[in-house]
């Protein structure tokens, strides 16, 4: 038997991707087996998962990735698995994330918030927010890329890249 239900939720439901810690919980699920994981995602645009952490505990912290142009929203998810590989998948809450208008230098924020997050997710032992900040760095990357795939920073016009190894 999978797991019964119980409730889920996302806190806040609104923010920023650079400072926003956004907290998945679940209460109330039980099985007999007992509970092994607590996988949380969303679905990309073909219907496949996409992953954004693990837990064996109920409640799990990460920062999201930028949801899109205009305010979209992201639905996530949560598939709670019991001992013997009987899960049950619940609706988690609707999320939007996005990249702060005020931002002079993104290039800049980006690198100091990934320190920072990297930093956290190393001292606490949660590994697997390392997978949700690359997603997160992506995101961003490729808001970033023009038509012509070139990155460029939202508050400057120098859209010279960084030291690539390459030669000028």
């Amino acid at each position: 038997e999978p797991p019964s239900v119980g409730s889920c939720s996302v806190q806040p439901t609104y923010g920023s991707f650079d400072n926003t810690t956004f907290t998945f919980s679940c209460e109330g699920w039980f099985d007999e087996d007992g509970i092994q994981l607590y996988t949380y995602y969303s679905l990309n645009s073909d219907g496949s998962r996409k992953i954004t952490g693990y837990t064996m505990s109920s409640t799990f912290s990460t920062n999201l990735p930028y949801s899109g142009a205009n305010n979209a929203t992201t639905t996530y998810y949560v598939e709670i698995k019991d001992q013997l590989g009987s899960y049950a998948s619940h609706y988690v809450g609707d999320v939007v994330v996005y990249i702060p208008s005020d931002t002079q230098n993104l290039g800049e924020t980006i690198l100091n918030g990934i320190t920072t997050n990297l930093d956290q997710a190393v001292a606490s032992g949660q590994t697997n927010n390392i997978a949700a900040m690359a997603t997160n760095i992506a995101s961003v990357i490729n808001e970033m890329a023009g038509d012509d795939g070139s990155v460029s920073s939202s508050g400057g016009s120098d859209s010279s890249g960084g030291s690539d190894g390459g030669t000028g």
